[in-house]
C-alpha cells in the first residue's frame, strides 16, 4: 500500500480478497492521509475490524476531496458493523462534502444510525444491508 501513497493516478480501489484486517487498514488510513487526491471509489472487505479503526478511517477521510463513492463489506455476518461504530463514522467524516454513495453492508444499525446518516447533505445513494439490531 505505501506505494499507492505517491501514486496520483489510481482512481479506484477495490480491496476484496482476503479481507483486510487491523494491520491492513492501517495502511488504508495512512494513504488517505498522504497527499494523494485521485482516488474517488474505495471498495473494502473487512474482517474483525476494530472500532477504533472504523473512527480513523473516517476522521482520514474527513478533509478528503476526491472520495465520492465508500463501500464497506464485513467478510461474515456475525463480524457485522454495530450501530456505535456507525454513528462514530459518520460524525467523524466531520466536513467531507464529496462522499456521495455509501454502502454499509453486514451492520446491526438501528433509526439513530439512518437518521445520522441522511442528515448527510451529499450523500444521494445510500445502500444499508444487513441483520437488524
Amino acid at each position: 500500500m505505501s506505494i499507492l501513497a505517491h501514486n496520483t493516478s489510481v482512481t479506484q480501489l477495490h480491496l476484496f480478497y482476503p479481507p483486510l484486517k487491523n494491520a491492513s487498514m492501517d495502511a488504508i488510513i495512512d494513504f488517505f492521509g498522504s497527499s494523494n487526491t485521485s482516488l474517488s471509489i474505495l471498495r473494502l472487505l473487512l474482517h474483525e475490524i476494530s472500532s477504533s479503526k472504523i473512527l480513523k478511517l473516517a476522521t482520514s477521510l474527513r478533509d478528503n476531496t476526491s472520495l465520492t463513492e465508500l463501500e464497506l463489506h464485513l467478510d461474515y455476518p456475525e463480524h457485522c458493523l454495530r450501530e456505535e461504530d456507525i454513528l462514530v463514522f459518520i460524525n467523524s467524516l466531520g466536513s467531507n462534502s464529496t462522499l456521495a454513495s455509501l454502502t454499509l453492508a453486514h451492520n446491526q444499525i438501528g433509526e439513530a444510525g439512518i437518521s445520522a446518516l441522511m442528515r448527510r447533505e451529499s450523500l444521494t445513494d445510500l445502500k444499508i444491508n444487513g441483520q437488524s439490531p
